[in-house]
Order: C-alpha cells, then structure tokens, then sequence
C-alpha cells in the first residue's frame, strides 16, 4: 500500500474564449494536430488500450477513457519518472461553455519528488502552447492554475 505522503496531484482549468471543446479536444487526440501544434512527433489514438508518446518519448502511456470531445483518461509517466515508479493518471475534460471550452485537468497518482518537474513539463509543453495557438488573437483568458499537494 502506498504511502499517501508521497503522492501529489495537479490540477487546474483553462477557458478557451470563442473555441469550441471539439477544437480543443481534436488538439489533443488527433496525432497530427497534436504534432503540429507541440511541434514534436505525436504518436496517439483515440482508441481504448492504444499506446501514445510525445516529445521523443519524454511523456508516454495508455489511453484509458476517450470521449469524442468530452473527456480522455491516461496512465502517463515522463522523463522525470524512474522505470519502477507507477503510472500517473492524465484526466482531461472538455465542458462546452457558450461555445467556449473550459478545459479542466487532473493529474494523480504523482510521485512528491516529482511534482514540479511534472507541473512545469505539462505548463511548458500544453497548457501554455494551447493557450498561445488558441488565444493568439485578442480574447480575454480566464486561466487558473492550481497545484495542490
């Protein structure tokens, strides 16, 4: 059993003022949008029990859970983890507001010694790359970060 002293979660929302979930969604699980957009080969599927990686292996993992433009559900490890640690769980759900979509994240299960080196890889590499592709023309952004421990 694990201790619950060492493991963390993240999670955290983003607003996409004026973009609808399926665009963010499509982002995400279509493997050449995620390519364009990250600018680093994407290997994902939509499909249940598919296999991804992205970012030459730095983030890789099963699909759980993907809902057409609703919610995707992974076990994930990065870099950052060593080979003996468990998978982390990627929980992303995409709500259609007013056709916006309000993007919220979860991530579990994250070892405490690596929670900033994964917060920081996720902020570096997706959440601030979504916001800027997304966002670049003028909009407000309603964007709120949380980390919790």
């Amino acid at each position: 059993m694990k201790n619950q002293q060492t493991i963390g979660t993240i999670t955290g929302k983003l607003y996409f003022q004026g973009v609808k979930a399926e665009r963010v969604y499509q982002a995400y699980v279509n493997p050449r949008f995620h390519t364009d957009l990250t600018r680093s080969t994407a290997y994902i599927s939509e499909d249940m029990g598919s296999d991804f990686a992205a970012y030459n292996n730095s983030i890789y993992g099963t699909t759980l859970l993907a809902v057409p433009n609703t919610r995707v559900v992974q076990l994930i490890k990065t870099k950052h983890f060593n080979l003996k640690q468990d998978f982390s769980i990627l929980m992303l759900h995409y709500i259609e507001v007013n056709n916006s979509c309000l993007l919220t994240y979860t991530i579990t299960n994250i070892p405490t010694e690596k929670h900033d080196q994964v917060l920081n890889f996720f902020q570096k590499h997706y959440f601030s790359v979504w916001e800027k592709h997304f966002l670049s023309r003028p909009r407000k952004n309603k964007r709120a970060i949380e980390a919790d421990m």
